[in-house]
């Protein structure tokens, strides 16, 4: 379910994805230096939304935890 709430931050992801060097290299120099710019990055985000249902779901069966 959607709420009007769920895409403010669609803005900051597309720019940031947009301008990711530029961005790495402002906030994080030094992360920044260690990277292989040749080759493609690729975002992830779907998968870690995927990756943090499931933890949540089986932190519900592991502990029976419904909060």
């Amino acid at each position: 379910m959607e709420s009007k709430n769920d895409h403010y931050d669609s803005p900051w992801k597309e720019a940031i994805e947009r301008y990711f060097p530029e961005f790495m290299t402002f906030y994080f120099s030094d992360a920044y230096a260690l990277i292989d710019w040749s080759k493609e990055h690729v975002f992830l985000d779907q998968e870690l939304g995927q990756w943090c249902r499931m933890l949540s779901w089986e932190r519900v069966l592991l502990t029976g935890w419904s909060g």
